[in-house]
């Protein structure tokens, strides 16, 4: 494959230091070390979000639009989306493991980006180009087969396909080796977005529900108050702030932000690469279907003319 770019997750995450300037092909990010002009937070807020990412803006614009009495102020230590959120791969994929997750996580999600479109007049990215899971082993297909009935009782459209129709469906790419797999199914609501994109969208549409969004703020500590009954106060770099809710999106700095007030997290970073062709250097369609093969821990999705394929290690 020509022109691949890779990155990782922790290519941008060095030991004592913080985020530093990254290129992605995509989007350029200051360092949470660049100190932004002095500025002064809010003394208080009914709600304090700590972490601008796709997770932190949302919980922003869902808590603002759905309680306009409560106040809300964001915190982000470097640039909105500038952790997790910005070498997000942006599979969008309706079924989970259940029927409620599968209609709040998938389903509701696919139709908040047309909704963040329409309130704030800028894109998502989002495609339904749909997507196929392969199989490489009679196990494995019956698994899927499960998976797409499952789909279907939850009203999700969802069919099996032979590996032909695959192969046409995903323009040729499995006809270098055909005989490797048994079998596929199809799901053609799901899709594929810009994660930075959406955090963009999330934090326009926050601010228009008069949420209040500060970057380049550092919190410092986390002190609860009466266990938290009587809220907490919050340390930053650029002044404190009582709050009556504490919630912690910080991404892989949770754990950290969790100690600050006594919260044990359990969560720890992974490495994980994907490569990307070179824009435009492989002249893939935007329907290209999202792409996964779980027997051999990839996943392959169209980026911007080319190719984006990710893989996961068996043991992390």
């Amino acid at each position: 494959m020509a022109a691949l770019r890779s990155t990782c997750c922790k290519a941008w995450r060095a030991p004592g230091r913080g985020l530093h300037q990254v290129w992605t092909g995509r989007r350029a990010f200051a360092s949470v070390n660049d100190k932004a002009p002095s500025v002064s937070v809010p003394e208080k807020s009914d709600v304090v979000i700590i972490g601008g990412g796709v997770v932190g803006c949302s919980a922003a614009y869902h808590i603002r639009k759905r309680l306009p009495d409560c106040s809300v102020l964001l915190l982000e230590q470097g640039t909105l989306g500038c952790g997790t959120t910005w070498h997000a791969a942006g599979l969008v994929g309706l079924m989970r493991s259940s029927k409620s997750e599968t209609l709040l996580s998938g389903v509701y999600g696919a139709r908040l980006y047309q909704e963040l479109e329409e309130l704030t007049g800028l894109s998502s990215g989002f495609k339904r180009c749909g997507s196929l899971s392969l199989a490489r082993n009679t196990e494995r297909l019956e698994m899927l087969r499960r998976t797409a009935a499952r789909a279907r009782s939850y009203g999700l459209e969802a069919s099996e396909v032979s590996v032909a129709d695959a192969n046409d469906l995903c323009g040729g790419l499995l006809s270098k080796d055909p005989d490797r797999f048994v079998g596929a199914i199809s799901l053609p609501g799901d899709g594929a977005i810009d994660a930075s994109n959406v955090c963009a969208l999330l934090a326009a549409a926050a601010r228009k529900f008069q949420a209040s969004i500060f970057e380049r703020v550092t919190v410092t500590g986390i002190e609860q108050r009466a266990g938290g009954v009587d809220g907490f106060n919050i340390s930053t770099d650029q002044g404190d702030v009582h709050a009556k809710t504490v919630i912690n999106c910080s991404g892989q700095w949770a754990r950290k932000l969790g100690h600050m007030s006594g919260v044990d997290i359990p969560l720890h970073s992974c490495e994980h690469y994907y490569a990307y062709s070179r824009p435009g250097s492989m002249n893939v369609p935007s329907s290209f279907p999202v792409l996964r093969d779980p027997d051999g821990w990839l996943y392959f999705r169209e980026w911007s003319g080319g190719l984006l394929a990710g893989c996961f290690e068996p043991n992390p």
